[in-house]
């Protein structure tokens, strides 16, 4: 096992080859010496009052003797370094609390940090965590294998990312020149192998971490102890790079920088297949004939090398390839699916040697089985995860057709393996409930019937955890309330309107995250439940139709300002109906489509909301009348309708596709399982999870199927 070095009492190593120095670029040189024109401390940034001390280092990198200390002057990791150095080479070495990104929290301990600055190239002396991943190879590289200092660095820091899993490193900036907040592509490397690292760890465990990769690297430039890669694998898989960015975008505006985070899940491997996200493709609604061109930023990384593809057909300049080929300099590499296709997906990669470049999925339109549920059940909620789980909570369920019972129990799907586990148990069973995902992370699940045999409305509110999988309350609504709607604003809180109670009810309220209360939202102009809400891009919500007595539906639709908590009448639909479904489209239109016009029957028409002019008009008609069914925007910008009830006729299993550019509707093949009542939800990797419901028989289901 190798020796784990303490970065408290690291030395720096006295190289005996002499470095090519660079001139241009760096900082101020005269007679008198070097200087910096500042500093930067990050991990995350290091705290106001950590400590950095910068050691001069002569030719063969030996220290001087010359060392200054400096304190960190505010929370984005900044110092002053006002000393003259009389050497190119520094050492720095710095010590201090830092942000947690990953818990949005103060480190409850020190960290120590290492870089090493040449003022001959460098205006800023930057040490961060990537610098002190790559610190002890850039050493060995000098003093064991006599390169110079700018050889050896290059070196080092390309084996750091290959590490991680990023390819052609060099490509992305120096360590030493990157800063979260720059937000260029080596800055969210920097956040992103940073969340990683920090990911469930104190600053003593993360100092063990570092310590770990420091050491193992230094040899031979790669990972090969299986403890820290599992560590760092099983950290990529349970990272919530949404949350990250989110997080560090708050501490940075917090101190006053401009400064979004972004696309961190670009550069990170979060299935643990050895390809970060950037390099990951799809190919939805593919066929036989498809192609995909992998784009120059991955053909580049293999200019002189032999590539290949572990499935499917590569083609070089539109010449199909047998076996292994060399790509040249503006080669253009692709690869097209072949009949080897399992459960409507093709996956490939593509190859330099034994390294995986890319990955591309085909993705084949139809359904496949996705597991089965534990318990079956409807009158469910299902709710995308931001760690892309899906929670599915309540209903009615059991196994006695005819005799469901409330159900208490909720369920986590994991795409990664097809397969649910248990997700806890809510305090209050429900139905007819909403479930909306939090800015937070964390679910919000509203009212519903908690009776099994009477109509008894609940009032109480709960939250999941997905970090802990728990539950906890969230307040009470003032009006008990089921079949109402549930919508997060712009804000993050989250406008639940109307609903019933044995009538449409015309009350709304507001939840606020941050307080964990409840407040009143106005009124709607009409009570109404089984209706829809629709987030509009300009941030107001559209409510629609519903009804307002059992069986008589509305055409009236109210729009929600949440800058002056007041409703405004939205037009009327030309069809009223309820049990209908409401899709945003990407042109900024609401698609209303189905729903029934009276109990048992249902419609086939759809209408389209233009928010720009407050107007409704008729869209083209699916080919199925349906209600209770679902409708789910695709990544391609269509829309997926699936299942419901067709009146008369039995439960459907027949889908279709809305295309908004032709105003069409097209059939896309059907469910294994007809069902009405269930839940759709759009995956991360773009398809479409559909679970529950009540079958032909109006027996509850358990069955998952998954659209590709």
């Amino acid at each position: 096992m190798k020796r784990i070095l303490n970065l408290s009492s690291l030395v720096l190593i006295a190289i005996i080859s002499l470095l090519n120095g660079c001139s241009g670029g760096g900082g101020a040189s005269t007679g008198g010496g070097y200087t910096a024109t500042s500093g930067v401390a990050q991990k995350g940034p290091l705290l106001k009052g950590s400590t950095v001390t910068a050691q001069e280092l002569d030719a063969s990198l030996s220290p001087t003797g010359k060392q200054y200390s400096y304190q960190v002057n505010s929370d984005f990791g900044t110092f002053s370094p006002t000393s003259t150095f009389s050497s190119q080479y520094i050492g720095l070495n710095a010590n201090g609390y830092y942000f947690d990104e990953v818990a949005n929290s103060i480190s409850a301990g020190p960290i120590i940090l290492n870089g090493i600055s040449d003022l001959s190239t460098d205006t800023v002396l930057n040490v961060n965590l990537l610098t002190t991943l790559a610190y002890q190879r850039i050493s060995n590289l000098v003093t064991k294998s006599n390169m110079t200092f700018p050889a050896a660095t290059s070196q080092a820091e390309n084996e750091v990312l290959a590490a991680l899993n990023i390819r052609n490193g060099n490509s992305y900036g120096n360590f030493g020149s990157l800063e979260i907040s720059k937000g260029r592509d080596g800055d969210k490397i920097l956040a992103a192998i940073s969340s990683i690292f920090v990911y469930g760890n104190s600053s003593g465990t993360l100092s063990s971490l570092i310590a770990n990769f420091q050491s193992d690297i230094a040899d031979n430039g790669v990972i090969d102890t299986a403890a820290t890669n599992n560590a760092l694998i099983a950290a990529a898989k349970s990272l919530d790079p949404a949350l990250v960015a989110s997080n560090l975008t708050q501490k940075y505006t917090s101190i006053g920088v401009s400064y979004t985070a972004t696309d961190i899940s670009n550069w990170i491997d979060q299935d643990g297949d050895g390809v970060v996200g950037k390099c990951k493709f799809q190919v939805p609604h593919a066929t036989q004939s498809s192609t995909f061109t992998f784009p120059s930023s991955v053909v580049n990384q293999a200019v002189g090398s032999s590539i290949s593809l572990t499935a499917g057909q590569l083609s070089i300049n539109g010449t199909p390839a047998t076996g292994a080929v060399t790509v040249q300099t503006g080669d253009i590499v692709a690869v097209s699916p072949t009949s080897d296709v399992s459960n409507g997906v093709l996956t490939t990669y593509l190859m330099n040697g034994t390294i995986k470049m890319a990955r591309v999925s085909f993705i084949f339109d139809g359904w496949m089985a996705a597991g089965g549920l534990a318990t079956a059940r409807y009158g469910h909620t299902a709710t995308l995860l931001n760690n892309g789980m899906v929670l599915v909570a309540g209903g009615f369920g059991g196994p006695v057709v005819g005799a469901p019972v409330l159900l208490t129990s909720a369920e986590l799907y994991d795409p990664a393996t097809n397969t649910w586990s248990s997700a806890g148990s809510l305090a209050h069973a429900r139905c007819g409930h909403t479930a909306t995902l939090l800015n937070n992370g964390m679910v919000l699940v509203v009212g519903g019937s908690g009776s099994n045999n009477s109509f008894s409305l609940l009032a109480s509110a709960e939250l999941y955890n997905p970090a802990t999988n728990t539950w906890s309350p969230a307040g009470s609504l003032a009006t008990a309330r089921y079949y109402h709607t549930a919508t997060l604003l712009n804000n993050g809180i989250v406008l639940v309107a109307a609903g019933s109670t044995s009538t449409g009810i015309a009350s709304a309220e507001l939840y606020n995250p941050a307080t964990n209360t409840w407040s009143p939202a106005g009124s709607l102009a009409t009570g109404r439940y089984m209706h829809t809400a629709t987030s509009l891009n300009n941030g107001m919500v559209l409510v629609a139709g519903g009804v307002q007595v059992w069986s008589v539906p509305l055409a009236s639709a109210e729009l929600y300002n949440p800058a002056t908590n007041t409703w405004s009448v939205a037009g009327s639909l030309a069809t009223a109906r309820f049990s209908h479904t409401a899709t945003l489209l990407n042109n900024g239109m609401v698609l209303v489509a189905g729903g029934s016009k009276s109990d048992q029957f249902g419609l086939a028409s759809t209408e389209l909301f233009n928010p720009a002019t407050n107007t409704w008009s008729v869209a083209g008609s699916l080919a199925t009348a349906r209600y209770y069914h679902t409708a789910t925007l695709l990544n391609n910008g269509m829309v997926l309708v699936a299942g419901g009830g067709g009146g008369p006729s039995p439960t459907l299993a027949r889908t279709e596709l809305y295309n908004p550019a032709t105003n069409t509707w097209s059939p896309v093949g059907s469910l294994a399982t007809a069902r009405y009542v269930h839940t759709a939800t759009l995956l991360n990797n773009g398809m479409v999870l559909v679970e529950c419901g009540l079958g032909n028989a109006s027996n509850q289901l358990a069955s998952a199927e998954l659209h590709y």
